[in-house]
This record gives C-alpha cells, structure tokens and sequence, in this order.
C-alpha cells in the first residue's frame, strides 16, 4: 500500500478529488477533499491547489489528510438518503 494509502487507512479517511481531469473545467481551481462519516455527519478538510501549480492528486491527498488531522475539517449534515453513499454526496456537494 502507499503512504498515502496507508495514511488514509490508518485514520479511517476517503478521498474525493476535483481536478482537470475530473469534475471541473481546467480554468477552475483544482482541490481535493478527505473526509470521514460520522452517522447523519461527514467531517471534510480541503486541499485547494494554487492556480500556478499542477494538480497532482498525491500531493492533493497528502495535504487534505495533514489538513484533516491538523483539526482544520467542518462538519456537513448528511441528508438521510444520502448516507452510505458519501463520496457520492461529496462530489455533488462541492461540484456546485
């Protein structure tokens, strides 16, 4: 397993994240989001990359993790149909 993978399976982490190739045009800015569900909650913490540099998806998973352990995370209420589908209702979340 990779660091990161370890790293986000020792503190019960997943990621989500928006970049180029993902949910989001190229001249939007890139970011990554960890989170961990709490029942009706999911706490998140953000990595968002600096419009001059590449996204890199490992370097984004890295810092949304240190983020999230740092404590700089919130908590987001979960809608009830939502719930065991968290990346799901993450990806819809911030792709607004």
């Amino acid at each position: 397993m990779s660091d990161n993978g370890q790293l986000l399976a020792n503190n019960n982490l997943s990621i989500v994240h928006f970049g180029p190739a993902g949910q989001i045009t190229e001249k939007d800015r890139s970011f990554t989001v960890a989170f961990r569900p709490s029942g009706d909650l999911v706490e998140v913490a953000v990595a968002i990359v600096h419009p001059k540099d590449k996204f890199v998806r490992k370097i984004g998973t890295r810092t949304a993790v240190e983020k999230f352990l740092a404590g700089e995370t919130i908590k987001i209420p979960v809608p009830r149909h939502f719930q065991r589908k968290y990346a799901f209702f993450i990806k819809i979340l911030f792709s607004v």
